[in-house]
């Protein structure tokens, strides 16, 4: 079945949640990948610490140079976590990120896994 990696973008908020909004999206999230786990869809997914902990490395002149920040600084939506599924195919891929709790708050990239 093929593979595709789910990118989750949301804003960051300007404040640490309270302890009971983080149980309540950690639980969200928790059922979401139990509902991919049960139909065999889930292969891994992981949230990330807050853009500000990012690294970017690039060439320049040639030589890797790392700078502090995301690829996209001033987004309004920063990359927030991912999953990697198997779906039957684009549909049904698109279909599975629908139920993904990012969706009430940011945006999820589906993109099919090159196989080589």
């Amino acid at each position: 079945m093929p593979k595709y990696f789910l990118a989750l973008y949301a804003p960051e908020p300007t404040s640490p949640p309270p302890a009971e909004m983080i149980k309540q999206i950690s639980d969200m999230f928790e059922a979401y990948t139990q509902s991919l786990r049960k139909i065999g869809a889930y292969v891994e997914g992981d949230g990330f610490q807050g853009s500000n902990t990012a690294q970017t490395v690039r060439a320049k002149d040639g030589k890797p140079t790392t700078a502090r920040g995301t690829a996209t600084p001033g987004a309004k939506e920063q990359l927030q976590g991912f999953y990697t599924i198997q779906a039957k195919d684009d549909k049904h891929a698109a279909e599975l990120a629908s139920g993904c709790p990012t969706v009430q708050l940011g945006t999820v990239e589906v993109r099919p896994i090159i196989v080589y």
